[in-house]
């Protein structure tokens, strides 16, 4: 990681919101000064495909170095492509699975969509084990990797409340993505 903070805004599903998203951005950049990057996790494309396709198509400009994981179900899974792609200058589909290096010095590793559940191969908006050990080999097989600054999923790691020192509760609320949401 640089030596210089880096300043990072992370959301959760914006459900093609995508003008509320921005407006909320650019209000916080106003008040606490720029961000280097947001992430975006969780669905972030909507039920409007019109409005999905100008987004995808780089039609709608983001305010900051912007990158999203894959879909969580398969109503907006069109819009994402096979691999990571740049859909506008600041804004980055990441792809199912990887580690990214920002220009920043973090090291972001990454799996897209929801875990699969039953046999067979996951759809595009499913993971399986075999995404996560396909993730890992690289990792492991690099002498020296001391692991990444930041890692993004959209859904719950497992386990993970068994782990916490901290009080976790069972279930978390989705809250919608409002004006007092991101503040």
């Amino acid at each position: 990681m640089s030596s210089k903070p880096v300043k990072v805004l992370t959301v959760g599903d914006v459900n093609g919101r995508f003008q509320e998203l921005l407006k909320r951005v650019k209000t916080i950049i106003a008040k606490s000064g720029p961000f280097d990057i947001l992430l975006c996790v969780g669905e972030f494309f909507g039920p409007d495909s019109e409005l999905n396709n100008r987004v995808a198509n780089g039609d709608i400009q983001f305010p900051i170095a912007t990158y999203v994981l894959g879909p969580c179900c398969p109503s907006t899974s069109t819009f994402y492509p096979e691999e990571n792609a740049e859909f506008s200058p600041n804004l980055t589909y990441l792809g199912r699975k990887g580690v990214l290096n920002t220009a920043q010095g973090l090291t972001i590793g990454y799996v897209s969509g929801i875990e699969a559940v039953g046999e067979g191969a996951p759809n595009v908006f499913e993971f399986d084990d075999k995404t996560v050990d396909d993730l890992l080999l690289p990792v492991r097989a690099q002498s020296g990797f001391l692991g990444v600054d930041i890692l993004l999923s959209s859904v719950w790691p497992n386990e993970a409340r068994d782990r916490s020192e901290a009080a976790v509760p069972l279930r978390r609320k989705r809250l919608p993505l409002r004006k007092d949401t991101l503040s």
